[in-house]
């Protein structure tokens, strides 16, 4: 295969198998398999035994339309999926990016990208149509400064306030007496601002508003984090290690996460 990929001028990377538990993994796989598909097309074809393996124009037409639907969504799909910093105040952003133009369909795309992005922003409004939900992103994206009510329906900005006032006022009343900005020019706010640390600079203006600010955005927004615990601790309690007491599992993973 190294003969080929320098024969071919082809970079000498390795095919990616998919991992169900990744998300974007199949993405990759295909991308992969598409950049390297000369030089497989040359080693398959040049063995009998595995000839019938070569793949058909039709097998290259399926793999370029499904990656063309999919590969624009990766970089946000990943975004999502971070732990380190506030990630559920994008969910808004990225839906209205994904509708508006990601998963918009265009003249030059095929028949069967067209499908797969339209099967996805169904799938994905179907998602994110429960009210619960909805609640709880527009709360999130209240909070976080860079947002506010930019990605709100104009028709819930007012309940959203409302409910969000009202949370706001049941809760304890802060330690120190400080007052309340008064209300002005809105502050401008740097895209790549951390919201946390943005609200720790202004606790003292809004005592009770950044207690709801830090409940909101400490969400994450996907599941990924937690299945990112669950494969370090499969690496840590293995067969040959199962009497491991679980407050020894507990320190461990916390130590194979933070250091």
């Amino acid at each position: 295969m190294s003969e080929v990929h320098a024969e071919l001028g082809l970079p000498t990377h390795q095919l990616i198998t998919e991992s169900p538990t990744r998300w974007g993994s199949r993405q990759r796989m295909i991308e992969r398999f598409l950049e390297q598909e000369k030089a497989l097309v040359r080693v398959l074809g040049s063995d009998k035994k595995s000839r019938h393996l070569v793949p058909t124009w039709q097998d290259l037409d399926v793999l370029e339309s499904i990656n063309k639907a999919v590969k624009p969504l990766q970089e946000f799909t990943d975004a999502l999926s971070g732990e380190s910093y506030v990630s559920v105040s994008y969910i808004k952003p990225v839906l209205h990016l994904f509708k508006t133009s990601l998963l918009q369909p265009e003249e030059e795309d095929a028949e069967l990208t067209k499908t797969i992005k339209g099967k996805i922003m169904r799938y994905l409004d179907n998602k994110y149509s429960d009210p619960v939900k909805d609640e709880l992103l527009d709360m999130s994206s209240l909070v976080d400064p860079r947002f506010r009510t930019t990605y709100i329906d104009p028709d819930k900005v007012e309940p959203v306030k409302k409910r969000a006032v009202a949370e706001m006022m049941s809760l304890p009343a802060p330690a120190n007496n400080s007052i309340p900005q008064q209300p002005g020019t809105a502050v401008q706010v740097d895209p790549d601002t951390n919201p946390l640390e943005w609200w720790k600079r202004h606790q003292p203006n809004f005592p009770r508003l950044s207690v709801l600010a830090k409940k909101y955005l400490s969400i994450p927004a996907t599941s990924a984090p937690s299945e990112r615990v669950f494969s370090v601790g499969g690496g840590i309690v293995t067969c040959h290690r199962a009497c491991l007491k679980s407050e020894v599992v507990d320190r461990l993973v916390f130590l194979a996460k933070n250091v």
